[in-house]
């Protein structure tokens, strides 16, 4: 079991190394330690390490302190590439591609591309328009855990304002609305190992939805 795991952990181990490499590389050759590096280490250490939950990890901060190292040197583009291929192995992907039409709407933002004006609204982008297949975007899902919510969508104004990415049927549609939740609960629950969907149910909350929860099915 265990040379089982080394095998399958080796690759990243390797990406590690060389980005270790590179950054001395780098470094010796300005005479200086490159700037941004303390923000960006402290998150390369937290995307290599096995112990860090999915849910901790913000996909959109990853990409966002990841691109900023490949901004100092033409060498660190490739440091980037590196741990966007962690991600992209793990299974993230941008949340434009694996939300719907809905959760587009819902979270105060516009679908991109020609998909505004799409017939199905529960189906992630993504797989729409042929980028992603419904599994790769349900594993997209799977590791986001939530989504961000408008307030206005509950006519109590509720203070939380994050809900649940539904997991897809066998056509990519999402099985029902997203849902209210508690992150406290939430996060206590996945942290203790709850699964996810059993995580939603214990932290939902009750809210009564405005005319503004785009696409209501209830």
């Amino acid at each position: 079991m265990k040379k089982e795991i080394l095998i399958q952990a080796a690759p990243e181990t390797v990406l590690r190394q060389k980005i270790r490499r590179k950054y001395r590389a780098a470094t010796k050759e300005f005479g200086t330690a490159l700037p941004g590096w303390s923000e960006a280490k402290p998150l390369i250490d937290r995307i290599f390490d096995k112990k860090t939950p999915y849910f901790e990890l913000s996909v959109v901060e990853l990409f966002r302190v990841a691109g900023k190292v490949s901004i100092f040197n033409d060498k660190w583009s490739e440091i980037e590439k590196m741990i966007n291929a962690v991600l992209f192995n793990r299974g993230y992907r941008e949340s434009a591609d694996f939300t719907t039409i809905q959760e587009h709407r819902l979270a105060g933002g516009t679908p991109p591309g020609n998909n505004f004006e799409a017939e199905n609204k529960y189906v992630p982008v993504g797989v729409l328009n042929g980028k992603l297949t419904i599994n790769e975007a349900q594993r997209a899902r799977e590791l986001a855990a939530v989504m961000r919510i408008c307030r206005v969508a509950y006519a109590d104004n509720p203070l939380e304002s994050i809900a649940s990415l539904e997991p897809l049927d066998g056509n990519g549609m999402t099985m029902r609305d997203p849902r209210l939740l508690d992150r406290k609960i939430l996060t206590e629950d996945l942290k203790k190992g709850v699964l996810l969907l059993d995580a939603y149910e214990h932290a939902a909350i009750v809210a009564t939805k405005t005319e503004y929860f785009w696409y209501s099915r209830d």
